[in-house]
């Protein structure tokens, strides 16, 4: 059963000289028989094997082609499939691809170029054999007509938890050429599919280590980037702290760091970057893994809504009064108590607390409530004070 869409391309291929066909024709068949390219019948023929070039550079950049041997009974499924594999490309989805076979004749004594796109139950190396040597050749093509599924899988990956926000910028990019996108997306997942970044499931996978390169200049200037050493277990949090305590910036919230994935595909011959905004429980050496070599990278980005919180620390620092802190809304008082004794250089030698106080009354604040909202309703005779919970 073979299905083709044949295309005549009048502008130069990507594969090679222009085409001088000004026709479009559409084959379908349901028969492996071909008018066009001889009769293919090998319904009772033994298998045999020969090699196939299959060119490659628009689904992986920086490549040219490679070469693969098959046998007369492959499909065109299976050859999308071991191609990928070759590419260490294994956790996207086949359905995207498709492989088409340019076939070049003659007509005028011209030469004519045209495309067919193969249907999945083809067979590529018998349809080479129909044509003289070097008058056909196939390429690899990704389809743009995806769509974006969320599947939630904590019942097979309880520990994974996933939340993206999917952007597409319009605009230039300060790590990059500007965008040919012009759509908004968002994403929020707590599986780890992504059908557009392959499926992620690391849940029974053994940590190993790679590199990852962060783009800084966004938060420190005078920098262009920092690469670490992490694993594949390594969430976004730890990465963030990681190349925070290169910049040795101990003393800032983490919460107002983000991490986000420039992602580039390609939509109709033109580049499209997508901004992903992970979230803290994403694994980014992971995410890095399913796509081609320089088609991602990563940007520390620190988020501009932080909120001004006076405390006062004067039980812990006596020649302080306070401290201003520039905190996130969803950071909670534990995480606060770490900053102020991370700034006044103390190490721990009690528990720690943090206390709402008024000339009459005071009140503790549980350590797991964020203390940015209970700051902004506070009153101007209110104080946060910490100290120690013992001195109550």
């Amino acid at each position: 059963m073979l299905k083709y869409q044949v295309r005549t391309s009048s502008r130069p291929s990507a594969y090679g000289s222009p085409s001088s066909s000004t026709d479009d024709t559409t084959l379908t068949s349901r028969s492996s028989s071909l008018a066009s390219l001889n009769s293919v019948d090998s319904a009772n023929s033994e298998s045999d094997w020969g090699t196939l070039k299959v060119y490659t550079n628009n689904v992986k950049a920086c490549t040219d082609y490679k070469t693969i041997r098959i046998s007369t009974q492959s499909t065109t499924r299976s050859v999308i499939e071991t191609v990928l594999s070759k590419f260490k490309i294994s956790c996207r989805d086949t359905n995207l691809f498709e492989l088409w076979m340019e076939v070049t004749t003659k007509a005028n004594g011209k030469a004519v170029r045209t495309i067919l796109r193969l249907d999945h139950l083809a067979r590529p190396l018998e349809l080479q054999r129909c044509h003289p040597s070097h008058m056909s050749r196939f390429m690899l093509h990704m389809n743009s007509e995806g769509t974006l599924v969320r599947v939630h899988d904590h019942n097979i990956s309880p520990q994974t938890m996933l939340k993206y926000q999917v952007r597409t910028t319009s605009r230039s990019s300060v790590y990059g050429s500007p965008s040919s996108s012009t759509h908004d997306t968002t994403l929020t997942s707590r599986s780890s599919s992504l059908a557009s970044l392959s499926s992620v499931d690391s849940a029974n996978s053994e940590s190993d280590w790679g590199t990852l390169r962060i783009y800084t200049n966004n938060v420190k200037a005078c920098t262009d980037y920092k690469t670490i050493r992490v694993s594949t277990q390594s969430t976004t949090r730890s990465v963030i702290e990681t190349v925070l305590g290169k910049f040795k910036i101990s003393c800032r919230d983490t919460n107002l760091f983000e991490l986000w994935m420039e992602v580039t595909t390609k939509a109709s011959g033109k580049a499209v970057r997508t901004v992903l905004r992970l979230d803290h429980l994403a694994r980014p050496l992971e995410l890095q893994r399913c796509h081609p070599s320089n088609m991602s990278r990563f940007m520390l980005h620190m988020n501009s809504e932080g909120t001004l919180v006076r405390v006062h620390d004067h039980s812990i620092s006596p020649q302080s009064n306070y401290k201003s802190l520039l905190l996130a809304e969803e950071t909670t008082c534990r995480e606060v108590v770490d900053i102020l004794l991370c700034m006044n250089r103390k190490e721990p030698d009690g528990d720690y607390a943090l206390f709402l106080t008024s000339p009459e009354d005071e009140a503790q604040i549980p350590s797991e409530v964020p203390l940015m909202p209970i700051a902004l309703m506070c009153q101007p005779y209110h104080k946060i004070v910490i100290r120690p919970v013992d001195t109550v």
